[in-house]
């Protein structure tokens, strides 16, 4: 099935990452597995429970003192694993393997690191997930590095420059037609979008232009009202059911006033663009808890 011109679908919760993930309403979008859930011990089990000795006899349930001494281990090679994790992604890696292969796997644990990869610039924290995880976190922070220190004026069109190389206004827009737009969008010059395709070359001047008029020669439906509400940065003109399309053409106009910190309420990973560090302090503190309660 072709897609339709211009569609929006949210991934995640972050405007940047739904911008660059967009996904047709005509394709099921991709569902995260789910974490695997922690095992609580069976009470009886755990009262039950006897170390075997090399010769096969058992020894008894462990004692207060050594199941506290474990804890304390545990407790330890949390912190010092954590401290460290601020700066540098090899700190987990003085984790025991189960312990740090349990911790990833963890709720939020995708969260913290995508956090720390952008406040660091180092991209090499998302190394530390797998499969969907580490896709998105490698997502989220190619966009939102791409947006860090760019004037405020030229944010909408790099996010309209994405779509476009995600294949969201067309089946086969290459990147000199992306760049095309990316142009016009930032110039609010409608002449550099000649030689597009009708439909996509209305949305670019109706972008370029900030006239929802222009958006005429866009297929009726949810594509025009998307092209109508991009181009005024009014919300009201997307559809009634259109939830993203209202947060996209709301991350429109907050980037037109405040740049990128006009959005970083939305999610860490786009706060720590614009605070560093100072963004994941909250997540780090939930990640060191993770981590201790073996979860």
């Amino acid at each position: 099935m072709s897609k339709p011109l211009l569609s929006v679908s949210y991934v995640t919760v972050a405007l940047l990452v739904a911008v660059a993930g967009t996904r047709v309403p005509c394709r099921a979008a991709a569902t995260d597995p789910a974490p695997a859930a922690a095992q609580a011990p069976d009470a009886a089990g755990a009262n039950n429970a006897a170390a075997a000795t090399p010769g096969g006899e058992t020894t008894g349930t462990p004692d207060a003192a050594a199941a506290a001494a474990e804890a304390t281990k545990t407790a330890n090679n949390c912190k010092k694993a954590i401290a460290g994790f601020d700066s540098k992604p090899a700190s987990l890696q003085s984790l025991p393997k189960e312990q740090l292969a349990q911790l990833l796997r963890g709720k939020g644990a995708a969260n913290s690191i995508t956090c720390l990869a952008i406040a660091n610039g180092n991209r090499s924290y998302c190394d530390l997930l797998s499969d969907d995880p580490k896709k998105k976190c490698l997502s989220q922070y190619e966009q939102v590095s791409g947006l860090k220190g760019l004037p405020k004026e030229q944010m909408k069109g790099r996010v309209v420059h994405d779509m476009c190389m995600q294949g969201n206004m067309c089946d086969k827009c290459d990147k000199a037609e992306c760049d095309k737009i990316e142009a016009a969008v930032n110039g609010g010059d409608a002449g550099k979008c000649a030689g597009l395709s009708a439909p996509v070359g209305a949305f670019c001047t109706a972008l370029a232009t900030r006239d929802a008029a222009k958006c005429q020669p866009v297929p009726q439906g949810e594509a025009r009202s998307i092209c109508e509400a991009f181009a005024t940065e009014d919300a009201a003109r997307c559809a009634k059911d259109s939830t993203d399309c209202r947060n996209v053409t709301n991350g429109f106009a907050a980037f037109r006033k405040d740049g990128l910190a006009g959005v970083q309420g939305i999610d860490p990973g786009v706060a720590a663009g614009v605070k560093g560090i100072g963004a994941c302090q909250p997540l780090l503190a939930d990640f060191e808890k993770l981590c201790m309660e073996g979860k």
